[in-house]
């Protein structure tokens, strides 16, 4: 959705720059009885103007670069909001804020709310992974629990949804009102398998009409918000949203071989059954998608150009490759996130390949032994597994080496 602004970036300063913008509620209802389960603060723009529709506002403030502005004045106005609508204690709060400024969230106690939502765009995750898993881990630390906004605008989003293991998935008003189509189909076994294994509510946005609750309802989602049901109030004697209550991993500062081999067999190969290994997992990569493929190559001669153009393949339909080793540069391959490994790091010793979508997860990953002779007779300890939780685990411990996305 986007907003034409006769006067550009203007009209929006203007706006944020004075008392015009108006902060308030909207409900959450449970869509089977439609009792309202939590509220949402939003920021509207002035009475009756093109911008009084906090959905519009929204789009506009992204359309133009002033999400920050907008964040801004979400959190200036939702305490009071909050203290004045007397709200009953233990229903949710959730409060949408853009990757750039999360870091400023308070604490949900300051805003006089038990139980705080803080709820993420999915494009965030694309752009700057490690920076959005480390301020997630502060968030909930802080006592937040997350949600992911917009869920369903990118396929590619849907990859990464178990490096973050949102609480709540707001679909995007469009997939409610889609035709059903294939891509529709995808999104609906993405967000089903995610809210199954983790316990995530499952919310849609844009529930305007009896048509559009119904759409959501067949896709799964079992709260939503929108015009349909802006008057709905809430009631104390109903059970409200219940969201954080499953334990959610932290990420762990280690090596992938180190967190691979705890607790699994170790066996032993060469490098000429490795290098076959990681060409089944890159080929099993481009027939999963929506998928996440991560690389260490120890150093950047291990990176042909044959293993660049397999990963430039992946990485045309991924929704992150990245490549790990030494001197290996910011774009090793077209599409190929690079990160350069410290001498002293210790997956530099190591031969991973990792590769994670909504319905398969696997990964290899072997240690140097460090021999001498014909390179492709080197030996490695390894270890292959299927086990989600532990490519998710190895996923995260990747990412915190991977620098934010950079401007094309």
């Amino acid at each position: 959705m986007s907003v034409l602004l006769p006067d550009g970036d203007n009209q929006l300063e203007d706006i944020f720059g004075s008392e015009a913008v108006r902060t308030g509620l909207v409900p959450v209802v449970r869509l089977s009885d439609r009792q309202v389960v939590a509220v949402e603060v939003v920021v509207a723009g002035p009475a009756g103007s093109a911008l009084a529709d906090p959905d519009l506002l929204e789009s506009a403030a992204r359309d133009t670069g002033m999400t920050a502005e907008l964040d801004a004045a979400r959190w200036s106005g939702a305490a009071a909001t909050i203290a004045g609508a007397e709200l009953p204690a233990g229903l949710p709060v959730l409060i949408k804020v853009d990757a750039e400024t999360l870091l400023q969230a308070p604490d949900p106690a300051d805003l006089g709310v038990d139980r705080g939502v803080l709820v993420l765009p999915q494009d965030a995750l694309l752009g700057h992974p490690a920076r959005i898993v480390r301020l997630v881990d502060h968030a909930r630390a802080q006592g937040w629990s997350i949600g992911v906004d917009r869920v369903g605008q990118d396929a590619r989003g849907l990859a990464l949804l178990p490096l973050l293991e949102p609480d709540l998935l707001i679909l995007q008003p469009e997939a409610i009102a889609g035709s059903g189509d294939l891509a529709t189909a995808q999104l609906v076994h993405a967000v089903a398998a995610h809210a199954e294994r983790t316990g995530a509510v499952v919310m849609a946005a844009g529930v305007d009409d009896a048509g559009r609750h119904r759409a959501a309802q067949a896709m799964g989602a079992t709260v939503g918000r929108g015009r349909h049901h802006v008057r709905a109030r809430w009631d104390a004697r109903h059970r409200f949203l219940q969201l954080g209550d499953e334990p959610r991993r932290r990420t762990r500062a280690s090596s992938p071989y180190a967190l691979a081999a705890a607790g699994r067999e170790e066996l032993l190969a060469d490098k000429r059954l490795l290098i076959e290994m990681s060409k089944y997992l890159e080929m099993a990569a481009q027939s999963v998608q929506p998928v996440l493929m991560l690389g260490t190559f120890q150093h950047v001669r291990h990176f042909t150009p044959h293993t660049a153009l397999r990963w430039e393949y992946v990485a045309g339909v991924a929704a992150l490759a990245a490549a790990f080793g030494e001197g290996i540069g910011p774009r090793p391959a077209t599409g190929v996130r690079g990160v350069d490994l410290d001498p002293d790091d210790p997956v530099r010793g190591e031969w991973t390949v990792l590769v994670l979508a909504p319905h398969f997860a696997s990964v290899l990953s072997a240690r140097d032994l460090g021999d001498g002779g014909p390179d492709l007779e080197r030996r490695f300890r390894y270890v292959l597994s299927h086990d989600r939780d532990l490519v998710v685990s190895i996923a995260r411990a990747l990412l915190t080496r991977v620098p934010d996305a950079q401007p094309a």
